[in-house]
């Protein structure tokens, strides 16, 4: 990889414990080094999220009912759907028996695609904006790129199904790590931030105003 970002939150009080990527820039000294003009790749650069947008998809199933954990499937390694639109898996496979709870586990495309078909394209399109794709952050560092969440009229006859695991959108790193910790929150998605608190000379703590939380699932 030319480059990679790790950021470990907190995910109750949505703190970022840190911030960490390649190129190093002195606090104390910013003008000392060539990166500190280009802010944060953990903001300013989108990718597509791949197998991380799978967990909005099974939320999405999961919360309007159309389907359960247990819910059975026979999986292909390429589905075409109605469309005539075909999916594959990463690699080759016989048909799998694979529950709904085993299409996450094996990060199937295909069986993904058949366990969100039905979801009608305006909820797919309403799970992954409350997962805050689309949707800057708020953490504050320059830069920021709110991602690519194209409206539902724009989908064409491929994407409305490659949105289901992850291709088609995109979005920050801070916005891909939001899932999870948003699932690991119960389903409520808060305002990451890296400034706990602000102090000053006099001692007089002064706490940011956050976003209030949303509750996703």
């Amino acid at each position: 990889a030319a480059w990679g970002v790790g950021a470990p939150e907190a995910c109750k009080p949505g703190e970022l414990l840190a911030l960490a990527e390649p190129g190093t820039v002195d606090p104390n000294s910013p003008g000392a080094s060539s990166d500190a003009a280009r802010g944060s790749r953990a903001v300013s650069n989108v990718f597509e999220p791949g197998s991380t947008a799978k967990v909005v998809t099974m939320a999405a199933a999961l919360e309007t009912g159309l389907a359960t954990p247990a819910n059975q499937y026979t999986v292909p390694y390429a589905f075409t759907t109605a469309n005539n639109q075909t999916f594959h898996d990463s690699h080759p496979h016989p048909d799998l028996k694979l529950t709904l709870a085993g299409i996450l586990a094996r990060s199937s495309n295909a069986g993904t695609v058949m366990a969100g078909q039905n979801l009608p394209q305006q909820v797919r399109y309403d799970y992954l904006s409350k997962f805050g794709f689309g949707t800057a952050t708020g953490l504050g560092l320059p830069g920021e790129s709110n991602g690519i969440l194209h409206p539902v009229d724009q989908w064409d006859g491929r994407m409305k199904y490659s949105v289901l695991f992850g291709q088609g959108v995109s979005v920050n790193a801070i916005q891909a790590t939001q899932v999870y910790a948003t699932v690991a929150n119960g389903g409520v998605r808060v305002q990451p931030h890296i400034i706990k608190d602000y102090v000053d000379a006099n001692g007089i703590v002064t706490k940011p105003e956050f976003a209030e939380p949303t509750w996703v699932v």
